[in-house]
């Protein structure tokens, strides 16, 4: 007769460990001030997550200040999560929002082939994804490609509106050349403007432009980057100018510059 025996589970036996995780939380400084969503806001929702669902915080990682479209080495907390995670120091990543790990989708699936090595999980608290799972790392990729799509339309509508602008007053943001300051509009900078004035006279008298540079470097004039040295390289940029100093148009607008000559 061939007796069963039933294994059972010592009554001492150790409870396993709860699976250990971390945070990664990012925000730009436009986001903080416009969109509501900074870090206390993506901390509280990844915390009540991983409480949830029993997971063992033992790490946040935070970028503050910088864009989801930039890479892994330019982003320090995100490059040390993964590090920490190649380490073993954790097996879930827990973030608030796809967008907050990548905004660019080869970028996404580097960091996720970077975390897949090391043996981590990605959870999005946001989109309800877990890319432990085949339906996960699906989402993932397409949620990742509509974050792209939108984004590249934001610029596409962006550069649309600065273009129409420019022709219709020359203004489409950026720099202004040496003389001029944006104040709501265009205007002369009283005394940049009196630097240009004295330029365009000493070159008109046969100065050359290190003669030129050793005037202004000997009354220690502000450079346009606001130094004290000036180069013949940077005078040549403004004497290039010299069509806008004497009142030319802005851009494909008829709105002209105010003339400095």
């Amino acid at each position: 007769m061939t007796s069963k025996h039933r294994i059972q589970t010592p009554k001492n036996a150790p409870t396993p460990p709860p699976e250990t995780a971390a945070i990664y939380l990012r925000v730009s400084t436009e986001e903080q001030a416009d969109e509501g969503f900074g870090l206390d806001v993506q901390r509280t929702q990844t915390s009540a997550y991983a409480t949830a669902f029993g997971l063992t915080l033992v790490g946040e990682y935070a970028d503050e200040g910088v864009s989801g479209t930039k890479g892994i080495g330019e982003r320090p907390q995100l490059a040390a999560a993964i590090q920490a995670a190649k380490a073993g120091h954790y097996k879930t990543l827990i973030v608030p929002a796809i967008d907050r790990l990548a905004r660019r989708v080869s970028l996404l699936l580097q960091i996720w082939d970077e975390l897949e090595a090391a043996g981590v999980t990605i959870v999005l608290v946001k989109e309800r994804i877990d890319t432990s799972t085949a339906v996960g790392r699906l989402m993932r990729t397409v949620i990742a490609a509509i974050a792209e799509f939108e984004r590249d339309n934001i610029v596409a509508r962006t550069t649309d509106g600065r273009n129409a602008r420019g022709k219709l007053d020359g203004e489409k943001g950026g720099r202004v050349p040496y003389g001029y300051v944006r104040n709501g509009s265009i205007e002369i900078e009283p005394t940049k403007a009196a630097v240009v004035r004295r330029i365009f006279a000493l070159h008109r008298r046969r100065f050359s432009l290190a003669e030129i540079c050793a005037q202004l470097n000997e009354d220690r004039v502000p450079t346009p980057q606001g130094g004290v040295t000036w180069y013949p390289a940077t005078l040549r940029i403004i004497l290039k100018n010299k069509p806008i100093y004497l009142g030319g148009k802005r851009g494909e607008s008829e709105v002209c510059w105010p003339a400095i000559l």
